[in-house]
């Protein structure tokens, strides 16, 4: 048996890995960009943040409003919530929906979609579902 070092076969090891998983694309929660006008707030990136967490407007809008506990409307790639609420705040709402709808409690990637009528959290990386 030939000896190797640690360097050798951890580069011998990464070498055989699928091209897919060398890439090192680390995934960032969306900031929420938001403004207050009179008594609402507008988030005025939430077309850039649901095309970036891969979830339709309308589940992502719906979702948010049962957390805030408020209501709303999208209108032209805009999320409109009646009440006055800071980035810091709906910058957490934003999180804790990714963690628990995104991003997979087993490999802990964002590649998951939701499937059989939103009651199923499937991640494509790694095959694991889970009941939402």
């Amino acid at each position: 048996m030939i000896k190797m070092n640690y360097e050798k076969l951890l580069k011998r090891g990464f070498d055989h890995l699928p091209k897919s998983l060398k890439t090192f694309n680390r995934f960032e929660i969306p900031t929420v960009e938001s403004k207050i006008m009179g008594n609402k707030t507008l988030i005025e990136n939430f077309k850039t943040i649901a095309d970036k967490l891969n979830r339709k407007e309308d589940l992502l809008a719906k979702h948010l409003l049962k957390e805030i506990g408020t209501s709303g409307y999208t209108e032209n790639r805009v999320l409109v919530l009646h009440g006055k609420f800071s980035n810091n705040f709906l910058n957490q709402k934003l999180i804790d929906y990714c963690k628990k709808y995104v991003i997979c409690e087993k490999c802990n990637r964002p590649d998951t979609k939701i499937i059989k009528n939103g009651t199923i959290l499937k991640c494509e990386a790694c095959g694991h579902m889970k009941p939402l």
